[in-house]
């Protein structure tokens, strides 16, 4: 075998125990969090306008939106916590605390107008569980998603709310 080939040979093995190294410390949300952070330079190397914003982000994997959200949540001095699952997360993609409080966070992408049934669920979740919460989405936000926002002490945060949560962040 040639210098070159055995080069090769333990450049791969060097990679493939990178990748089962990232598998063990974390997985898919390891991966997603990278990605989260790689679109935060994306969005902070490239000033766009509120609305590039929200196409970028309606564009971006859901599971890097919601690392994306939490993420924003931390730069703006909440501590944030992750589920140790994306998917059958019971209507919650993390939670939130600040000031002694502890929030629900449930995050969604939409293009058009946000579905008043997913606010009604997660009100209700957030009623019951006794917590106040944020819905955080990137459509638009009808009087009957409002309503049910406030059935279950909800805020929803969108649209200028969403910019100014990423963008407080990016450029301060």
């Amino acid at each position: 075998m040639t210098q070159k080939a055995i080069m090769l040979i333990l450049l791969m093995l060097g990679i493939l125990a990178l990748l089962l190294s990232m598998r063990r410390r974390g997985g898919r949300h390891a991966r997603y969090r990278w990605r989260a952070g790689e679109a935060w330079k994306t969005l902070s190397r490239d000033r766009r306008s509120a609305g590039e914003t929200l196409t970028y982000l309606r564009k971006t994997n859901p599971y890097v939106f919601e690392e994306m959200v939490l993420d924003a949540f931390e730069r703006n001095g909440y501590k944030a916590m992750r589920n140790s699952r994306y998917s059958g997360d019971g209507g919650v993609d993390g939670r939130v605390r600040k000031d002694g409080k502890t929030y629900l966070v449930q995050c969604k992408r939409y293009k058009g107008f946000v579905d008043a049934g997913d606010v009604e669920r997660f009100a209700h979740l957030c009623r019951e569980s006794g917590m106040d919460g944020f819905f955080v989405h990137t459509g638009k936000t009808g009087r009957k998603s409002k309503l049910n926002a406030s059935y279950g002490n909800v805020k929803i945060v969108s649209g200028n709310k969403l910019i100014g949560l990423f963008y407080e962040t990016l450029y301060s």
